[in-house]
């Protein structure tokens, strides 16, 4: 039987109450839901603006070792610091208030705003000490951006302007107002002029004359520039302060006079490297004969010339040169089409030894790309044999090469009594490059390279060296060729340590 009317309709009234209390609890459940994230979420930005200000920037600095330039940060509008100028006004006002946040950077601006970015980023740092590294396009803009550092430069310490990207136009380094740069330690400047504006190098070192005069922390002096002829005039920088100097790199066009100015005014100085060491006709051609340049600190120098270098030599006593790096240059790649030895000095082998002598000094690592004979090249090794690490001895053009007496001289010699005579116990590398004689007989190469190898049945052991042999194909041929690749086969597979490469091109 049908159910009454009445009851049915008061099940259906309860069953829909039922579902109206079901969706009511839903609905507060959801309300306090929501009201407890909102409240879970101020409470995060609570604790956010509660952390101290000592913890916020200890913070931040961490942030900044994210950059992929560090200690350097690039100014990217996504990364740190900019990035924190966002999340919150007290992050915002603990990151504008803390100068060193703001005190690396480096850019390569490409429009005004990235130059406006520049000079809000730079200002934020206050006198923070400036860490910076300006790369220039080839563009107005890129004077634009230097002007924005050099406003800054009371307060450099560490600054690299990279100008390689204008091959035409001068840096403008100089203004009307131009404050000291008393904290300045390091300073780079890259430069890559064309061909046709190659002077361009003796107006800039006219205006870094001015630039770095009161530079009195400068530790570090790095010019890197490109010349392609030895043409008139050299640069010359008798306005920088370098009594501080450690670390000198110059690859401008530079004369032997000039080279011996600055050295006096370096008495400090640990490393020098000069790459474009040439004549100016219009100063003294030779170094005064009563002038001694005594440099107690030097333990690494590099010269790349074409000049006389006998008083030069003369002249010179670095008592802890360990490095030593001496190559006579030509052109900028040293292979110009028709190019010769006819306008190279002789090799002062006097002047040299006496150099070598009265420094007293231990050379480890010694590198020779000169026109030396041979018998002046042994006598030179044999002075350094006991200390010598690193040999590296080249030539070009159609200077002389070398053969059994070099090669006899790096040999390990054993007396019928088995002791075996190492002239050079620490030597780990040898590099010849381009500097043995044609047609060479394998066995010269093959008992030096043998006599300095170690082999498991050795009763005394030690590292293998990294020998390195580069040179024309006419140095081994035929049979001689086959027995040398085979040997060395055995060497490197049976030796524990080592290398050796024989390229012949």
């Amino acid at each position: 039987m049908a159910p009454h009317p009445a009851i049915s309709g008061s099940k259906i009234v309860k069953t829909q109450a039922a579902g109206l209390d079901t969706r009511r609890v839903e609905t507060n459940c959801a309300r306090r839901d929501s009201h407890g994230s909102a409240a879970g979420s101020a409470n995060s930005i609570q604790h956010i603006e509660k952390l101290p200000v000592e913890t916020l920037t200890n913070v931040f600095a961490m942030c900044l070792e994210n950059s992929p330039v560090f200690p350097l940060v690039a100014m990217d509008r996504m990364a740190a610091p900019l990035v924190l100028l966002h999340v919150c006004k007290h992050w915002k006002d603990t990151a504008l208030s803390t100068p060193t946040l703001w005190a690396s950077l480096s850019v390569m601006p490409e429009d005004v705003q990235d130059t406006r970015l520049m000079a809000t980023w730079l200002k934020r740092s206050a006198r923070a000490p400036l860490r910076l590294n300006f790369e220039a396009i080839d563009s107005k803009i890129a004077d634009v951006g230097l002007d924005v550092v050099l406003r800054h430069r009371s307060h450099w310490q560490h600054v690299t302007i990279d100008w390689s990207g204008r091959m035409e136009l001068a840096p403008m380094l100089s203004s009307f107002n131009m404050p000291p740069t008393l904290r300045l330690e390091t300073f780079k400047l890259i430069t890559n002029f064309d061909i046709y504006y190659e002077n361009e190098d003796v107006g800039v070192a006219a205006q870094l004359g001015i630039l770095l005069k009161s530079s009195r922390s400068l530790r570090s002096f790095h010019w890197e520039t490109q010349r392609q002829i030895y043409t008139d005039p050299s640069i010359s920088l008798p306005g920088v302060a370098f009594n501080q100097l450690r670390r000198l790199h110059l690859g401008g066009l530079i004369s032997l006079y000039d080279c011996m100015d600055i050295l006096k005014r370096s008495p400090l100085l640990e490393e020098c490297t000069l790459t474009f060491v040439g004549i100016n006709f219009s100063q003294p051609s030779q170094v005064p004969d009563d002038i001694a340049v005594v440099m107690p600190a030097l333990t690494s120098f590099t010269l790349k010339t074409h000049a006389d270098t006998c008083q030069f030599f003369s002249a010179l006593r670095l008592p802890c040169l360990t490095r030593l790096s001496i190559e006579y240059r030509d052109f900028d790649d040293d292979t110009p089409e028709g190019s010769n030895d006819n306008g190279f000095p002789d090799w002062p082998r006097t002047e040299f030894m006496v150099f070598l002598t009265q420094s007293a000094c231990s050379i480890s690592d010694l590198s020779l790309t000169v026109p030396i004979t041979e018998a002046d090249l042994v006598d030179c090794l044999k002075h350094v044999a006991p200390t010598l690490e690193t040999l590296q001895i080249g030539a070009k053009f159609d200077w002389e090469r070398f053969g059994r007496p070099t090669l006899a001289l790096l040999t390990n010699r054993i007396s019928p009594e088995g002791q075996v005579y190492r002239l050079f116990p620490r030597l780990k590398t040898i590099k010849l490059h381009d500097c043995l004689v044609g047609a060479l007989a394998h066995d010269a190469l093959v008992d030096m390279l043998e006599s300095r190898w170690c082999f498991p049945e050795d009763e005394i052991q030690f590292v293998n060296p990294v020998i390195t042999v580069y040179d024309s194909p006419s140095l081994l041929t035929g049979e001689d060729l086959i027995i040398v690749r085979r040997k060395v086969d055995v060497m490197e597979t049976r030796g524990e340590s080592g290398e050796i490469n024989i390229i012949l091109l």
